[in-house]
């Protein structure tokens, strides 16, 4: 069982802050069996990765005890999300909103130009719907509902709507664009490798490659993260067993990675004077203003 928790603070309070909240928290929590690994018990109570806290059980009433513990030493609201739906609502619900802030003053204005606007997708709106995707295990349902959200944007650059039926590949091929569910294949693999690169005496990499426990229930197993790995990397002609060999090293897990995860050309800001997409973004508000 596990509870998310969303709190926000600058960064450096927010690490302060946490890091003795966490110290605290453990000496009254009750920790979950999560497996074994060269026959050491693997326990944890939670996970912290930026502004998201994973609260953990073995039990319903474990996880009400922990959550009593965290609720004295922060006072915030807790919300139960144990299914991947209620994060990927959550994203599409943020992205939506990004989209129609920047409809009609941004993507609608004719004076600014595509490249801009692709920029824009790549830095504020792509990133805001795919938060936290390295972890996903999507199915085809999901993925169709991530691949409307981001055609929603691109069909506006592209100036066109559903009822003129072009393909979902003309359009990303004109804007130059690869498919969103490449682009989070690409960071799920940039996690992977990144597993593979820690020591193996991490927490994180012990967790990992725990074993579970229990009786499994009935009915066909879930799909993991590691199978959606296994099914990316058989797309890519890599196996993980030759991966993980290969990976022991340092220089071995770099020239897999590149093969897995060529780098996406990004624009350059600096032939034009500017240091990120806001500040064309903002140019290009100037240039509109004046031609109006």
């Amino acid at each position: 069982m596990k509870v998310i928790i969303k709190i926000r603070y600058c960064p450096l309070l927010f690490i302060v802050y946490m890091d003795q909240i966490i110290r605290e928290a453990r000496k009254e929590t009750k920790p979950m069996m999560v497996g074994y690994k060269n026959m050491e018990r693997i326990e944890n109570t939670e996970h912290v990765f930026a502004d998201d806290i994973v609260i953990t059980a073995s039990s319903e009433r474990e996880l009400q005890h922990n959550l009593n513990i965290w609720n004295m030493a922060i006072r915030v609201t807790f919300e139960e999300d144990g299914k991947m739906d209620c994060e990927l609502n959550k994203r599409i619900g943020q992205a939506n909103r990004t989209y129609f802030a920047l409809n009609r003053g941004f993507i609608e204005k004719k004076e600014i130009s595509k490249k801009t606007k692709i920029r824009i997708y790549k830095a504020v709106y792509r990133p805001i719907l795919t938060y936290g995707c390295e972890s996903w295990v999507l199915n085809k349902k999901e993925k169709v509902r991530i691949g409307a959200m981001e055609m929603k944007y691109l069909r506006k650059v592209k100036g066109v709507n559903r009822l003129e039926r072009h393909r979902n590949e003309d359009i990303r091929r004109a804007l130059e664009i690869q498919p969103i569910t490449e682009y989070i294949e690409k960071r799920q693999l940039e996690w992977w490798g990144h597993l593979m690169r820690l020591p193996n005496n991490t927490p994180t990499r012990k967790i990992w490659e725990a074993r579970s426990y229990g009786k499994r229930k009935r009915g066909r197993p879930e799909e993991t993260w590691d199978d959606t790995i296994k099914k990316i990397m058989e797309k890519k002609k890599v196996t993980i067993k030759k991966s993980e060999r290969n990976g022991k090293g340092q220089e071995n897990m770099e020239k897999i990675h590149q093969q897995l995860t060529p780098k996406e050309k990004q624009p350059s800001y600096t032939l034009l004077g500017l240091n990120n997409p806001v500040q064309m973004y903002t140019r290009e508000l100037k240039l509109a203003a004046l031609t109006s």
